[in-house]
């Protein structure tokens, strides 16, 4: 099942996830503790939707918002035993979907430099190489929504 973020019950969760399934391939010089700390506060600025299981367990999210007409995809995660299951499919539909809502023209994410499974399950989405970031490390990639 897809929700809202509720934060006090989901937020440790969320942070779980950013440590064990996003920062192992980040290339950024700050900290891994510093990055962690800035993570509730980025959650602060758009929406993020939840993925729990049956037991009610979070399992994957996805952080978004607006940005001059672009949908920002900040953040997508789910948990290793979890993946291949479509959930995070299901995660990019609902970010997708607020996009539209939101009347944004494309859609637009950074993904790690060598993160070659996360560029081809967006590939499959329609996203596409745009440019290498430098200052971040990264790709960014886009799509028409």
């Amino acid at each position: 099942m897809i929700r809202l973020r509720r934060p006090v019950l989901d937020d440790e969760a969320i942070i779980q996830l950013v440590k064990r399934e996003l920062l192992p391939h980040s290339h950024l010089s700050a900290s891994h503790e510093q990055l962690l700390k800035e993570i509730p506060e980025r959650l602060k600025v758009g929406p993020t939707y939840v993925a729990v299981d049956r037991h009610n367990r979070t399992i994957g999210f996805v952080h978004v918002y607006v940005r001059e007409g672009t949908l920002i995809i900040d953040m997508l995660a789910v948990a290793q035993d979890s993946q291949h299951r479509g959930i995070g499919r299901q995660l990019m539909r609902k970010a997708e979907q607020y996009g539209k809502y939101k009347r944004c023209a494309q859609a637009r994410m950074m993904v790690d430099y060598g993160n070659v499974r996360a560029e081809r399950f967006y590939e499959r989405r329609g996203y596409r190489f745009i440019r290498f970031v430098p200052a971040v490390v990264c790709h960014e990639m886009g799509k028409k929504l």
